[in-house]
């Protein structure tokens, strides 16, 4: 067998299947259909969905193939190959394609490259049947098809979310290649990875792509749409006084949050966009990612009594002499939140709020 086979081969063993034995055309004992093996077989290739090629090493030289994960497995004829005076473990290789995608990261409504290349070993060109489905995430660019080059082919469809191309026609040794633009959906507002796969099909023989930058065999080809920032939180009534959202203290809806650009020295306002709290209490803003200051404020209104928090930032790269900036530039920020706290802790007791002690920790762990 070829010294590659243990790393090609990573579909689980499973006890081949009885099948009754017949005469092939030749004589030679073979499976009750198909095509008998071959007298020589100069090699063997498996692949990760379980089907084991081999290759008669004389004669006219033919690649052959069986699927042991079949219910029945079947010998089966795929194609000629150039016939070798020699052990050749890659004369047994079958047919293969690849999808490639440039850029990998992007951003909602980027525009991605999908680039797709058959490859043929076998002695005599071969026609073969094209398929991909994209996912949801990703629209395909139906004017952005190249042509099978030099293959050809009908496309039979191109409709933004399937490519299907017939009779794409692979040259011997060869390769053939095209390309389809994709656009990364402009609503995705989170991290979101988008794997996918394309098929060729010919004959009996159905094969998945395989993404060329990775080791592994038959792998999705995956691109990341970086959605944009979400801030979000929650707002409840915190009965125990401690901040933390415990268990049984019940979110607040309807109230209003509001969400801020900040100018020069974040002493000009411009509101952004504003939304309530639902039903459990929630809120979320999802914002471009300009590098521009931002604030919430939270106003919430009780009658005559209410509660109005801001929060404010600058979004600036994370890097180690950001931080250091950072950190140079407020040196005591840790101090005076801390002081703050205490002194705003002290003017609620002195206009006569109760002191609540931070409770004990639960015996058992808790989400939330």
């Amino acid at each position: 067998l070829s010294p590659l086979m243990p790393t090609a081969w990573r579909a689980p063993y499973r006890r081949p299947v009885p099948t009754r034995l017949g005469q092939g055309p030749s004589g030679i004992p073979g499976r009750s259909s198909g095509h008998a093996p071959p007298p020589k077989a100069g090699g063997a290739w498996s692949t990760s969905d379980g089907a084991l090629y081999f290759y008669q090493n004389a004669g006219a030289g033919a690649l052959y193939k069986i699927n042991n994960l079949d219910s029945t497995p079947v010998v089966a004829l795929v194609g000629s190959a150039e016939p070798n005076n020699k052990f050749d473990a890659t004369a047994c290789a079958p047919p293969s394609i690849t999808k490639d995608a440039f850029p990998r990261d992007l951003s909602p409504g980027d525009t991605t490259t999908y680039e797709f290349e058959i490859f043929n070993p076998l002695g005599t060109p071969l026609a073969v049947n094209f398929t991909d489905t994209i996912p949801p995430s990703i629209t395909l660019v139906p004017g952005s098809l190249t042509p099978a080059t030099p293959g050809g082919g009908t496309v039979t469809t191109n409709d933004g979310s399937t490519l299907a191309i017939d009779n794409i026609t692979v040259p011997q040794s060869g390769s053939v290649s095209f390309t389809i633009d994709g656009i990364a959906d402009p609503a995705i507002n989170e991290h979101t990875e988008v794997p996918n796969f394309g098929v060729i099909t010919f004959g009996t023989n159905m094969i998945r792509s395989d993404d060329p930058t990775t080791s592994m065999i038959g792998d999705d080809t995956i691109v990341v749409i970086k959605g944009d920032p979400t801030i979000g939180r929650l707002v409840w009534e915190d009965d125990n006084g401690n901040g933390i959202a415990d268990p049984g203290e019940p979110g607040i809806p309807g109230v209003n949050v509001e969400l801020f650009r900040l100018g020069e020295f974040g002493l000009i306002y411009s509101l952004f966009d504003t939304t309530t709290t639902n039903a459990e209490g929630r809120y979320a803003f999802s914002f471009d990612s300009r590098k521009e200051a931002i604030a919430i404020r939270i106003a919430h209104r009780d009658g005559s009594e209410g509660l109005v928090a801001t929060l404010e930032g600058e979004r600036l790269p994370l890097t180690a002499p950001g931080v250091l900036r950072a950190a140079l530039r407020f040196p005591f920020a840790g101090l005076r939140a801390i002081a703050l706290i205490h002194w705003q802790a002290l003017r609620l007791y002195r206009n006569g709020a109760p002191f609540r002690p931070r409770p004990h920790p639960p015996a058992a762990d808790l989400t939330a």
